[in-house]
């Protein structure tokens, strides 16, 4: 039995200009054969080899000329009737019509790639069947397969070999007036003696010449159907059927038959699917398919409307020009540009074959020349002597200096490609970058436009110096330090793996400690991510390796032009793929930004309450009456009831922070920055130890930590050391020592909620300019640090205050280093840093201003004797060197006398330490 949607499909496929002739002759043809006796006594059946659309294909054993033969049986519809001739059309008609022009169409093309019908007929329950000669071998998808792996010596050489006996026998059929419409790897069989079938004219087509009665002379080379009648007799049965299923394979059909265009179905039809079996042969997998995916035939058949496939170039960066010039004349989706028949591409693969020009690829004297030396080396040598002592000399000047210009142009691209490839990682969204954003995108989006015209380039030099012996491809050496970045980032996945599992298997009990506990949820809530970032990493590690083989010239001019050229392609390529879309897509982000944090209904009430509290002089004296207006990229959280001042979140750098009961935020390892706006104002940093009653007093303050006094304006500084979570997240790495996942053993594992170390002041600054922000300046920094406060010690003159409120070197660091422990050192609780925020803050609000990680400053270091006066608004010193930065507030590693307020230390800019990190700044937008 047949079901709804198949008959729906088959009634909508029936004839119609032509329907009555056809039920006639389908119908009387059946009738005929009805009437003979069944002949299925002399086939023994052997079993099923194949299944189609229309009906099973068995191994049958011919008895009376002991033969083995291919016997096709239609589906079980039943038999159409001749009283079925004035009925409407059934779906057993338009079956049996197909399945009746599908013998009579392979039994009249005699060729040798054409597999020959003997007989036709109805089986004892009244199915059509036909035989025909058995094929012994595989099919073209499966010697496609072994080509790609170079297995049982198929390679592409020999695929195109192949492919060419299919082009001799298509091209037969288009002479006789038959297309197949099907043709794809599935439909060519492979004999194992080197015979090549194209198989299954099911969907088969004539085309070409004027209808003709069935009594005509056979011999004028015509080939007639029962369904179809004669030649360019009756209609085409469309691609796609009403309940939406496709006939054909779409990866190799052309775009006329996926639109369903009838006039345009004709020769370049067939040839468009032979150009479909060579983009596979090249490539390793069939046109718009992914690889290791399973092509799903609407999703492939919706692209194939609306553009081309994956350029091979792309897929198969070395396959040889003159290949994918034939491959893309094939398959071009104008039928006009293609091929005008299947004997002009077997022409061009012949050609290839035999190293002669490919008309596709050019044409010309030129050409034609280089093709001749190719095959005529030794005659092409002397004959290149005589020609060198008669060409005349400023014509070979002439053309070197077109060369050199040429090269010279390749050369600036390159360096102009370069240039904006490096430039995306410095573009933020924040609206500062628009100018430069819309003169990047100007600039790329021209230069792109070459990428077509520069990989067809790359590909002719590389074809053109490989033929010519002038260059080889060699195995690459693999780089030893990528290896060894990737063989580590996957020891970190394994260990962390290990480490998971490990944890999840300790449960509580009575022998096991509250500290085990406590590791092992660390283990389980932290490691996940960072198993997934360093994975991340061997995807991404894995894709800089260099290509498994290098184009190696005997010259080295030539070798400098070729890497030119390969290193323009590849970045035009990630211009045009990666770069471009991440740009604009800022451009869109900024937009968004400006919207969140200034002009939507929540943004403006927010910044409604805190301009208002901020001039209030009552409410928030310290300000003096400060007038603000929104900040881009900022949002209004609250004003800290304990310090008295307002804070604001950094929306690009993460998630709102949500208030921790005890004060203070919840600083999980997304959560974006908080800053403080500090108040503006005379201001007054260093120490004097001439004096115990004055300000400011400490007695081991050294020489280049005099007073210095400024005028500041208010500034935002933020509330906690920048975290390793932040800072993954605006570079996509993770420079820190001591980085979220590791055991430190005698504390907590640390997570993303850290501080970040080991930056240096050119990441620093670099890095977060993008977000609008800056490193503070010494002033600023010493300033919120000490939080209104004049002691040695910030808020204290005396350190034993401080004790349990910083994280320094302390007995838990001395234990972890195994130092002599001296009698009576405290304990923090941490060996390293801590999460940020674990101590308590500052009269400002600010955590860990001293201890933890000390904090990069903007300044340059100099001596009080070296520097010039502060500078009105920030603060800011020039020195008489520029050597060092300076760095301030001490880390877990300081010993007491290295946390005081005024302590100035430095480090060259490019230097980076394990307990040296960030706390980032942000003027005033006015």
């Amino acid at each position: 039995m047949i079901d709804a949607n198949d008959k729906r499909e088959l009634v909508r496929s029936a004839p119609s200009a032509d329907g009555e002739w056809t039920r006639l002759e389908c119908a009387q043809l059946v009738q005929r054969l009805s009437a003979r006796q069944p002949l299925t006594e002399r086939y023994a059946d052997l079993g099923e080899i194949g299944r189609g659309g229309m009906g099973r294909v068995l191994r049958v054993r011919d008895q009376d000329l002991h033969r083995d033969l291919a016997m096709k049986i239609m589906r079980d519809l039943g038999a159409p009737r001749l009283d079925e001739v004035h009925e409407e059309v059934t779906p057993q008609l338009v079956m049996s019509a197909r399945f009746i022009e599908e013998a009579q169409v392979a039994a009249q093309l005699d060729h040798p790639g054409i597999v020959p019908v003997h007989d036709v007929g109805l089986d004892r329950e009244g199915r059509l069947y036909f035989t025909m000669k058995l094929v012994r071998g595989r099919t073209l998808e499966k010697v496609l397969e072994l080509a790609h792996k170079s297995l049982e010596g198929w390679s592409t050489t020999r695929v195109l070999n192949v492919l060419l006996r299919v082009c001799e026998a298509m091209s037969y059929a288009h002479e006789r007036g038959v297309l197949h419409r099907d043709i794809k790897p599935a439909n060519i069989m492979v004999g194992h003696h080197g015979e090549v079938y194209v198989m299954d004219w099911g969907l088969a087509r004539l085309i070409g010449r004027e209808p003709r009665a069935e009594t005509k002379d056979t011999d004028s080379g015509d080939v007639y159907s029962a369904r179809h009648g004669s030649p360019g007799h009756g209609s085409i049965s469309p691609f796609v059927t009403e309940d939406g299923r496709i006939l054909g394979t779409p990866a190799y059909m052309s775009p006329e038959q996926a639109r369903g265009e009838p006039s345009a179905i004709r020769p370049t039809t067939d040839v468009y699917g032979v150009g479909a079996l060579l983009y596979q042969a090249l490539t390793g997998r069939a046109p718009y398919s992914q690889p290791g995916k399973h092509a799903e035939n609407r999703a492939t058949w919706v692209a194939l409307q609306s553009k081309a496939p994956e350029t091979i170039t792309s897929v198969a960066p070395h396959t040889p020009a003159e290949l994918v010039s034939i491959c893309e004349k094939a398959m071009e989706r104008s039928v006009g540009e293609r091929y005008a028949s299947m004997t002009e591409l077997a022409d061009d693969l012949r050609a290839y074959l035999e190293m002669r020009v490919v008309r596709a690829h050019g044409s010309g004297p030129l050409v034609e020349l280089r093709k001749w030396v190719s095959r005529n080396k030794t005659m092409a040598g002397l004959l290149a002597v005589v020609v060198v002592l008669i060409t005349v000399g400023s014509a070979l000047l002439a053309l070197a200096e077109q060369r050199r210009a040429k090269e010279a142009l390749i050369r600036l691209d390159a360096h102009h490609a370069a240039r904006l490839r490096d430039s995306v990682a410095q573009f933020s969204p924040l609206p500062v970058d628009q100018a430069a954003r819309a003169d990047f995108l100007l600039d790329a989006h021209k230069l792109v436009e070459t990428l077509p015209n520069r990989t067809a380039q790359l590909a002719r030099l590389e074809a053109d110096s490989t033929a010519a012996g002038r260059a080889e491809w060699k195995q690459s050496a693999p780089d030893p330090q990528l290896e060894n970045l990737i063989l580590n980032a996957r020891n970190w996945v394994s260990g962390y793996q290990q480490a998971v599992e490990q944890a999840q298997a300790i449960k509580p009990g009575a022998n096991t400690s509250a500290s085990s506990i406590q590791q092992a949820q660390d283990t389980v809530a932290i490691l996940p991510k960072e198993i997934a970032w360093y994975e991340s990493e061997v995807t991404r590690l894995e894709g800089e390796r260099s290509p498994a083989s290098v184009l190696t010239f005997r010259d080295r001019e030539e070798q400098a032009v070729h890497d030119d050229m390969f290193r323009l392609a590849a970045d035009l390529a990630y211009l045009e793929k990666e770069g471009i879309p991440f740009v604009e897509g800022l451009s869109a982000r900024s937009h968004e930004v400006v919207r969140l944090t200034t002009e939507s209904v929540d943004a403006l009430s927010d910044w409604r309450v805190a301009t208002a509290s901020l001039a209030d002089m009552g409410q928030c004296p310290a300000y003096r009456g400060l007038h603000l207006d929104p900040q881009v990229g900022l949002r209004p959280l609250r004003r800290d009831p304990a310090s008295g001042l307002w804070e604001f979140w950094h929306l690009l750098s993460g998630n709102k922070p949500a208030v921790r009961p005890s004060g203070g935020y919840e600083m999980e390892a997304d959560t974006a920055m908080v800053f403080v706006l500090v108040p503006g104002g005379d201001v007054s940093v260093g120490a004097q130890a001439a004096s115990v009653d004055e300000p400011y007093f400490d007695p081991g303050t050294k020489d280049s930590e005099s007073i210095r006094k400024a005028r500041l304006d208010a500034y935002f500084i933020s509330k906690y050391e920048m975290t390793q979570g932040q800072w993954l997240r605006l570079t996509g790495k993770n420079p820190s020592e001591w980085n979220s996942g590791t055991d430190p053993r005698t504390s907590r594992r640390i997570s993303r909620s850290h501080p970040v170390e080991q930056v240096t002041w050119l990441e620093a600054q670099h890095e977060i300019v993008r977000w609008g922000l800056e490193l503070p300046t010494e002033m600023q920094s010493e300033n919120a640090a000490r939080g209104g406060s004049r002691g040695a010690y910030a808020t204290a003159a005396d350190f034993s205050v401080l004790i349990g409120k910083v994280n320094f070197r302390d007995l838990r660091l001395r234990t972890a280093l195994k130092e002599t422990i001296p009698v009576g050192l405290v304990d923090d609780g941490f060996a390293l840093h801590a999460p940020v925020g674990s101590f308590a803050p500052n009269d400002f609000g600010l955590y860990d201003a001293y201890g933890n990680v000390a904090e990069w400053c903007f300044d340059w270091y100099a001596d009080s004797c070296e520097q010039t006066p502060p500078r009105l608004g920030d603060g800011e010193v020039q020195p008489v060197r520029f050597q060092d930065k300076v760095f301030r507030g001490g880390s877990f590693r300081s010993a007491e006398p290295e946390l005081r307020a005024s302590r100035r230390q430095k480090l060259r800019p490019d230097r980076g330490a394990d307990d040296l990190g960030l706390r980032p700044a942000r003027a005033l937008d006015h």
